[in-house]
């Protein structure tokens, strides 16, 4: 819940440790958001560019 930051690493993390579905829902839940500045780049290199009509271009995180 919440924007990209220290709950995707949580996320990340016990997706990487666990293999079973969950007994119950698990909520990860944003507390330290990470900086626009270091999103993650798409890894555009994977597909081929010409492919795509449109693309998008990140500006901001999260709602005003």
């Amino acid at each position: 819940m919440g924007e990209l930051g220290d709950a995707s690493d949580r996320m990340i993390e016990y997706l990487d440790q666990n293999l079973e579905r969950p007994q119950a829902q698990i909520r990860f839940e944003t507390k330290e958001r990470l900086p626009l500045t270091e999103f993650p780049t798409p890894a555009y290199h994977l597909l081929n560019i010409n492919d795509y009509f449109l693309a998008n271009v990140l500006f901001s995180s999260g709602c005003p």
